[in-house]
């Protein structure tokens, strides 16, 4: 299924993924597949059931983070901030980059900008959309750019998708 994905065969790759989980039910790694590829689509609520799912094969702190994003895309911060919470309070790293994601797509740039930065002091990296989250977040509170050059580490083509994007 997945391969279809590379070549650009999403709706061919749900339905080899479909047809997998006739014959897996069980396999969580087909039901994270199958999350990811319905949100790719923008399929939201079935990428929810699937990401339940795959939360329920394989539980723990991933498959919480990957539900909360899952959520957190579909505009229901109040479910997501639920799962966020336990992740947070166990320090779990990648979940303090996460919420700030999600509290970007509600304007929330205070709280965006102190996860980032306490995310950036855990991992000591920062991923170019990180960098560029954190740096709107910066501006938008304090009027200046937080982030230096030498605080990110990869480089990703710009593909916006969401409203902080879009502010690139």
């Amino acid at each position: 299924g997945c391969v279809y994905e590379h070549v650009g065969k999403l709706k061919k790759s749900v339905n080899h993924l479909r047809d997998a989980i006739k014959a897996l039910p069980e396999n969580a790694d087909l039901r994270y597949s199958l999350s990811y590829l319905y949100k790719r689509l923008n399929l939201l609520r079935l990428s929810v059931n699937e990401a339940r799912a795959y939360g329920r094969l394989a539980p723990g702190d991933s498959s919480s983070l990957y539900l909360a994003k899952v959520l957190a895309t579909q505009g229901k911060a109040d479910k997501a901030s639920l799962l966020y919470q336990p992740l947070l309070e166990k320090s779990f790293t990648r979940a303090l980059m996460e919420y700030a994601y999600s509290k970007a797509q509600t304007g929330e740039w205070q709280t965006v900008k102190d996860y980032a930065i306490r995310y950036h002091n855990q991992s000591n990296k920062l991923t170019i959309y990180d960098y560029l989250l954190l740096s709107i977040a910066s501006i938008e509170t304090d009027g200046q750019d937080w982030v230096k050059p030498s605080h990110f580490y990869a480089s990703a083509a710009l593909n916006p998708r969401s409203d902080w994007e879009k502010k690139l």
